[in-house]
């Protein structure tokens, strides 16, 4: 029983330790004009030796997967898959479009940062690469469930739908309207699903 609460007491800090540090890395991240991450300066604000950065992530490309996976889970990611997961295939294309501009919306400066740093990083590059993949796949996925139900405009292919879907529930879509265009976030979501709509649909 002992061992056991040892266990677990080591366990808590290493996870109150991993957490300041990615606290640490969206400070360090959001601090300049120009994004960066040394893991140096991460280690001294988080109030710990760089090695126990190493221990804690491994790699600084694991760290960059963090603080992104931080973000996203923080700005309601879950709740984006829960609507890609809606047997309707319109409600789940709207669902998803205004809650992916809403999560964006909710973390918008570290997500534009990270975006700037990839176009910079190797990192970062690799990590950014691999999500934009899944979402690929993920909206290739909810295009041919379109098609299925047969909700998709007669000239419409599956692989235009997808590409559509693709392009609408990006990043940077988001951000061309929110900060390009000066809207809100609220005028982005709906803007978002008509512009699907009128292309798809």
């Amino acid at each position: 029983m002992a061992r056991r609460y040892v266990q677990r007491a080591r366990a808590e800090s290493a996870a109150t330790t991993r957490r300041r540090m990615v606290e640490a890395a969206r400070v360090v991240l959001l601090d300049d004009e120009v994004p960066r991450l040394e893991l140096a300066e991460v280690a001294e604000r988080a109030g710990t030796a760089r090695s126990t950065v190493y221990l804690s992530f491994g790699t600084r490309s694991a760290l960059i997967t963090a603080i992104l996976d931080d973000s996203l889970n923080r700005a309601g990611f879950e709740r984006v898959r829960e609507c890609l997961a809606l047997p309707d295939a319109i409600e789940a294309m709207e669902k998803t479009l205004a809650q992916a501009a809403a999560m964006y919306a909710t973390e918008h400066a570290v997500l534009r940062r990270m975006l700037l740093l990839a176009r910079l990083d190797p990192d970062a590059a690799r990590d950014y690469e691999a999500r934009q993949q899944r979402r690929a796949a993920g909206m290739g996925g909810l295009a041919k469930r379109l098609r299925d139900q047969q909700r998709l405009r007669a000239r419409v292919s599956v692989d235009e739908a997808s590409a559509v879907l693709w392009v609408l529930t990006s990043f940077e879509t988001f951000d061309q309207l929110f900060s390009g265009w000066s809207l809100d976030a609220r005028t982005c979501e709906a803007l978002i699903v008509a512009m699907a709509r009128s292309s798809l649909l």
